[in-house]
């Protein structure tokens, strides 16, 4: 019987050190060493409770191991960064409100609204907005975003702007080379009957990797790198056209995203 134990511990301890389950382990060598049906009660029993204890440990150590893995991912998983405006962000327009916003651009904005409206040098003109916005909010400069965003909008950045940190400050500045893609995510035509005014409104998402010039030499940057680089802007802009005033596209809400906003 002490021999048994011995090899058991033996089995018990190498197993442990390999982190694996050994309930299975334990019941496959008492049944290779055909346990002697001379045994007494109390032998057997000592053997039901020691076998007991021996797969009660198991589990619990599996438990630990799975507790401490989730632990380390929610670790490592990023957090969103505070939001500066509270809405909903956006990634991409689903096929159906591609076609909508051209529809709109095309038959309503141009012939109706403004002649000299294109969609590509609207797209240009919102990437030079980005850049030019997003520097102002990275220094705090509320002051400069007047004329370029709209009031409301300015005092809630305001408000939520003391919650974000150093870096996440930082990280709203965006470089003209770093952003990929400008897409129309939505276009809005805005009628008031009861004074007769009218308004374009435009949301545009823009997909950026921070560095991407850098990226462009190869094995210069990990590509593990690349995820945590990642940045969704979401910019809604609107210009009035009723007849008889001038004004150009201003800024009403804005936002800067990670993926783990997603």
């Amino acid at each position: 019987m002490n021999n048994l134990c011995l090899r058991v511990l033996s089995v018990f301890f190498r197993n442990q050190k390999q982190g694996i389950c050994v309930a299975e382990s334990f019941r496959h060598s008492f049944k290779l060493k055909n346990i002697s049906p001379k045994f007494s009660a109390v032998q057997k029993l000592e053997e039901i409770k020691f076998l007991a204890s021996v797969k009660l440990t198991s589990m619990l150590q599996k438990r630990n191991i799975s507790s401490n893995s989730d632990d380390d991912k929610q670790k490592d998983k990023p957090k969103p960064s505070p939001m500066l405006m509270n809405f909903t962000p956006v990634l991409y327009p689903s096929l159906m409100l591609c076609i909508k916003n051209w529809i709109l651009a095309k038959f309503i904005i141009q012939p109706y609204l403004d002649t000299d409206f294109r969609m590509k040098d609207f797209n240009n003109g919102a990437k030079q907005a980005l850049v030019i916005v997003a520097s102002y909010l990275s220094k705090g400069d509320f002051q400069a975003l007047k004329g370029l965003v709209a009031d409301d909008a300015i005092a809630e950045i305001k408000g939520n702007f003391p919650s974000l940190t150093v870096q996440e400050r930082e990280d709203l500045r965006v470089n003209l080379s770093d952003i990929g893609t400008t897409i129309p995510y939505q276009i809005g035509i805005i009628f008031d009957d009861s004074n007769q005014k009218r308004f374009a409104e435009i949301t545009v998402t823009y997909h950026i990797i921070k560095g991407m010039e850098d990226m462009k030499v190869p094995g210069k940057v990990k590509p593990e790198h690349i995820q945590k680089n990642i940045r969704i802007c979401n910019y809604r802009f609107i210009r009035e056209y009723t007849k008889g005033i001038q004004s150009d596209w201003i800024i009403n809400r804005l936002g800067h995203f990670k993926l783990c906003h997603f």
